[in-house]
C-alpha cells in the first residue's frame, strides 16, 4: 500500500503508541504478549477473500512458544473488518483460536481469523510470510517460511537449518470474517486443522504441503509472488532463496512457475534453479517490471554478498519463466541482465545485508522504480540506492552495469 510521511502539527515526529489513538493516527497495533513473540518480523497482504474489495493481512511472529515450551513460531491471517473496525491496539494472541479461552492477555478470545502454528518446537515459523496465486484457480495461497526448518522429520533438532517453506491454499468461497481457527504445520507435511464446530473452514487442506532445502542450506530466507509470465499468466510464480547451498558453494534462488508445484517433493525439485558461486550468500530477493516490457512479466532481481566483500552486489534476470530447466543450476552472474556493483574496496569487515523493494512510480513513466538498500555501506551507516525504470531501460540497452 501507499504511505505518506507526515508529522504532527507541532513538527514532532508521529510514535508507533500514536497509531489507532484518539485524535492521532486511523490504523490499528498489533501485538504480541508472553507467548506470541516477534511480531511483525514479516508482513505481507493477502488479496481480498470475500469479494468486499479489502486486503487481509498476514503477519509472522517466528518466536512465539507454546505453553509446554518450545518455540514453533506462528504466522497469523487477519481479516479486513478486524483492521478497519476493531479498537486499537490488539492483541495477536485473540486472532483466531486463542490458546485456551481466557488466556490471552489482553483483549476478547473472539476477534475471527486464522493461526498457524510451526510443525515442530524450533521451526520458527513465520519469519518470512507471503501470499499468492501460485497452485492454482479458485484458491489464494499462504507461505511461511523459516530457515530453521528441518531436513528430517525423524531428527528434528539434528536437521534444523535446511529451511524451508509451507504452502497453505486457502479455498475460496469460505467467509474469512467469520472464520476462526487453529492451523498446524504438521511435521509430515500434512494439515492439520483444529476445527471450531460450525465454522467455515474446511478441516483438511489435501493440497498443503512442505518444501524443504538441502542440510545447513537455510532456505527460506526471501519468498515472493510474481508475475513472471507476462502477457501469458496462467499464474504466478513462486521464487524462494536459499542463503547458501554447500553442495553447490553458493547461495540459490529456486523458481516455481505455476503448475510445477504438484509434483515437487523438495526445492531441489524447482524447475528453474539461480546459483550464486563462489561462495557468495544469497540475501534477498524482488520482482517488478522495471525494465518496461508488461507483456515479457516482471523481472527478478536478487543480491548477494560474499565474505572477501568482491563481486557483491544486485542482478535483473529477465524473462525467468522462459528459462529452460537445466540438471545443473544457472549462474545468476553468466545469465542477468544487469548487475548492480557493490563497494569493493571499503567496509570489507562489516557483513553486508542487502534489501530489494521495487515501489511506485516517482518519475512520471507508469513504471515503478527499484531500491536497494546495503545496510553496511558508509562504514555500517547504511545507505538506500534508487534507480529508476528510465535509468535501467538506458543501462539494459547498452549492457552497462551500475
Amino acid at each position: 500500500g501507499s504511505v505518506e510521511l507526515t508529522t504532527k502539527k507541532n513538527g514532532t515526529p508521529y510514535q508507533f503508541s500514536d497509531v489507532g489513538a484518539e485524535g492521532n493516527l486511523r490504523g490499528v497495533t498489533f501485538f504480541g504478549d508472553s507467548q506470541v513473540k516477534a511480531v511483525g518480523r514479516s508482513v505481507a497482504f493477502v488479496d481480498d477473500l470475500d469479494n468486499d474489495g479489502a486486503h487481509g493481512l498476514l503477519i509472522g511472529a517466528p518466536g512465539s512458544t507454546l505453553p509446554s515450551g518450545g518455540a514453533p513460531g506462528m504466522g497469523f491471517y487477519v481479516p479486513d473488518h478486524i483492521v478497519g473496525t476493531a479498537a486499537s491496539p490488539i492483541s495477536l494472541c485473540t486472532i483466531g483460536f486463542p490458546f485456551e479461552e481466557g488466556t490471552c492477555e489482553s483483549g476478547p478470545d473472539e476477534l475471527g481469523g486464522l493461526q498457524f502454528f510451526g510443525h515442530w518446537g524450533g521451526a520458527l515459523a513465520g519469519q518470512v510470510v507471503a501470499a499468492g496465486y501460485v497452485t492454482g484457480k479458485g484458491v489464494t495461497d499462504l507461505f511461511f517460511a523459516s530457515d530453521n526448518y528441518s531436513s528430517d522429520n525423524q531428527n528434528l533438532e539434528k536437521t534444523k537449518g535446511a529451511g524451508g517453506v509451507d504452502i497453505v491454499p486457502i479455498p475460496l468461497g469460505f467467509d474469512p470474517d467469520a472464520a476462526r481457527a487453529r492451523f498446524v504445520l504438521a511435521p509430515d507435511g500434512v494439515p492439520q486443522w483444529s476445527p471450531v464446530p460450525g465454522d467455515a473452514i474446511p478441516d483438511n487442506l489435501p493440497n498443503a504441503k512442505r518444501l524443504v532445502g538441502a542440510q545447513n542450506e537455510l532456505a527460506g530466507a526471501y519468498v515472493l509472488t510474481a508475475d513472471l509470465n507476462g502477457a501469458n499468466p496462467g499464474g504466478q510464480t513462486l521464487i524462494i532463496s536459499a542463503r547458501t547451498n554447500q553442495l553447490m558453494n553458493g547461495g540459490m534462488i529456486y523458481v516455481f512457475p505455476s503448475g510445477s508445484l504438484e509434483k515437487a517433493k523438495t526445492l531441489a525439485n524447482a524447475p528453474i534453479r539461480l546459483l550464486s558461486t563462489n561462495q557468495k550468500t544469497t540475501m534477498a530477493a524482488a520482482a517488478g517490471n522495471v525494465a518496461g516490457k508488461p507483456n515479457d512479466g516482471e523481472e527478478l532481481i536478487v543480491a548477494h554478498w560474499a565474505a572477501n566483500a568482491l563481486n557483491n552486489g544486485a542482478y535483473i534476470l529477465t524473462n525467468v519463466a522462459q528459462m529452460s530447466a537445466l540438471p545443473q543450476p544457472l549462474e545468476i552472474e553468466e545469465t542477468a541482465a544487469l548487475r548492480f556493483e557493490g563497494d569493493e574496496t571499503t567496509d570489507t569487515a562489516i557483513e553486508r545485508n542487502y534489501h530489494i523493494a521495487t515501489m511506485d512510480d516517482f518519475d512520471g513513466d507508469g513504471l515503478p522504480e527499484l531500491a536497494i538498500a546495503d545496510t553496511a555501506a558508509a562504514d555500517g551507516k547504511g545507505r538506500i540506492y534508487l534507480f529508476t525504470s528510465t535509468e535501467i531501460q538506458a543501462n539494459l540497452k547498452t549492457g552497462a552495469n551500475q
